[in-house]
């Protein structure tokens, strides 16, 4: 490998058709004598988004990812992290890419060099714990028989567990016998499946199969009991894990036109992708606390917010035990204070992100935040303090803003996922509309104001595929007028005016305009 030093930037090259879109891989991460600071070596590559390449999206802040806004956290950090650290100019790292040279945010940085290569295995083998039958991918795809999804997992690396037992000893093999999935019994055959395991009926997967009427899998199964190798092996490509797609690189962001475009697909990115990996942030000396307390308000045999302990709040352990709850400590409750503090929850773009997404892995530092429990948790706090007509954790609220839990954006996040997924039947059905989509996600920011329009554009497209289309050429105040006309046409009422804000101190805009809160 050539360790010689780049010194030309990389330049794009322009995608080949309007379905086109670039897939980053990091080839190598190496760290220099002496340096904690890694040198990653990376690879572009372009595919045709409708060819359904494996792949992974990256959701994450270009910025500082710390509560440094926050006039609680704000002393806790030293000067590095507010400022220099994820200062753009100051902080931006370089990757090389393709021989070249790349210049990214820290945070992005960050990601690339912590996130370890083996979460899309891990998640993988553990899936949903607090399911006793069929908990995990495996089992999954032996039921639905998603083939194309069943290679995605088995590419995920040696690590995965192809006989990955539920809590009743089932394996996916056992799932695909009887369901009939001939397609999915032939793969884990070939991937090394043991057709042999005696689950907690007693059974093996042939057994299944007879009893559901599946006579060549019973065929199938019993003859690679009597000859070994009978299938060839399975060979495998790249799996979902090796190839992401992250914007800051994937998206020529000096081209307006193939920004608009690539925005524009974004819904479909976001969709297409196997997983999608949520990076919070570097660890600080809140992390492991706060990953703990979720653990703890999680993996509770009881409902937290059926219990009668008050959040943020310097409980005796008597009560937490009384209400069947693991003790959580006033430094836990503060270190889950800076996660849901963090940056990330206050972007706009995660909106679309978490809501189109699939399947969704968290990470903090190194540590995984099994995101489907870090969300249960976020609500059953926020719900927990509805229920007491009190926001507990006022504490850590800026002075000037508005009254309301903590957890409240981390929670909008999960009931727009669950409007999307179910509709009329979500436990807060809402209408997804322009007016909603802005007064739900009017405290989230965008380094570039427009993007508190076009971020949404890709729910809207939900409804109304390919209607709503980014142009960058426009300036802020056309794109706002814009947006307050459409909504107030489609809604044959003036409620979007209540949403203007004066915008004195600034040239920029016409206070006229529907400002900050839009």
């Amino acid at each position: 490998m050539d360790l010689s030093e780049p010194t030309e930037p990389y330049k794009y090259t322009p995608l080949v058709t309007s379905t086109s879109i670039r897939l980053l891989r990091v080839d190598s991460k190496s760290f220099s004598h002496g340096s904690d600071i890694p040198r990653i070596t990376c690879s572009l590559k372009t595919v045709d988004l409708m060819a359904n390449p494996w792949y992974h999206a990256l959701s994450y802040t270009w910025g500082n990812p710390l509560p440094v806004d926050n006039e609680y956290f704000r002393p806790k950090y030293d000067d590095a992290q507010i400022f220099t650290k994820y200062d753009y100019e100051k902080g931006k790292c370089v990757i090389h890419l393709d021989g070249k040279l790349q210049y990214v945010s820290r945070n992005l940085f960050d990601a690339l060099s912590t996130v370890p290569s083996d979460a899309w295995a891990r998640n993988c083998n553990r899936g949903n714990t607090k399911k006793q039958k069929a908990h995990a991918p495996l089992h999954w795809v032996g039921i639905s028989g998603d083939e194309d999804f069943l290679l995605s997992v088995l590419a995920g690396g040696e690590s995965v567990d192809v006989n990955l037992l539920d809590g009743l000893g089932r394996s996916g093999l056992s799932f695909a016998a009887e369901y009939g999935r001939m397609g999915v019994v032939e793969i884990l055959m070939k991937a090394g499946a043991d057709a042999v395991i005696v689950d907690g009926e007693g059974k093996m997967a042939v057994d299944y199969a007879r009893e559901n009427g599946h006579g060549e899998i019973v065929r199938v199964l019993e003859a690679c009991g009597e000859r070994e190798n009978l299938l060839t092996p399975l060979e495998l490509p790249d799996g979902p894990q090796v190839w992401m797609w992250v914007d800051q690189i994937c998206i020529n962001q000096e081209d307006l036109e193939e920004r608009a475009t690539q925005v524009a697909m974004m819904d479909q990115i976001y969709q297409k992708a196997r997983y999608t990996l949520v990076w919070l942030g570097a660890e600080d000396q809140y992390t492991e606390a706060a990953v703990k307390a979720v653990s703890k308000i999680g993996s509770a045999p009881v409902d937290f917010q059926d219990s009668k302990i008050m959040p943020y709040t310097n409980e005796g352990k008597d009560l937490y035990e009384k209400e069947g709850i693991p003790f959580i400590s006033a430094e836990e409750w503060t270190a889950l204070a800076a996660i849901f503090l963090r940056n990330y929850f206050r972007r706009l773009w995660v909106v679309q992100e978490n809501v189109l997404s699939g399947t969704i892995l968290g990470y903090c530092g190194k540590h995984e935040l099994p995101w489907r429990m870090f969300c249960r948790v976020a609500q059953v706090v926020y719900f927990r303090q509805l229920r007491l007509a009190r926001i507990t954790s006022v504490e850590y609220i800026n002075r000037q803003d508005a009254v309301v839990g903590i957890e409240s954006q981390a929670v909008s996040l999960v009931q727009w996922r669950e409007r999307f997924e179910k509709g009329d039947k979500a436990a807060e059905p809402k209408e997804l509309s322009f007016e909603s989509l802005v007064f739900d996600t009017w405290t989230f920011r965008a380094t570039d104001p427009r993007d508190k329009i076009f971020g949404l554009y890709g729910l809207l497209n939900i409804v109304d595929k390919g209607k709503w289309q980014p142009d960058y050429h426009k300036s802020v105040e056309e794109v706002y007028a814009e947006a307050t006309k459409t909504i107030m046409q489609q809604s044959g009422e003036l409620r979007m005016l209540s949403a203007a804000v004066e915008l004195l101190s600034s040239k920029h805009y016409n206070s006229s305009l529907v400002g900050s809160r839009l």
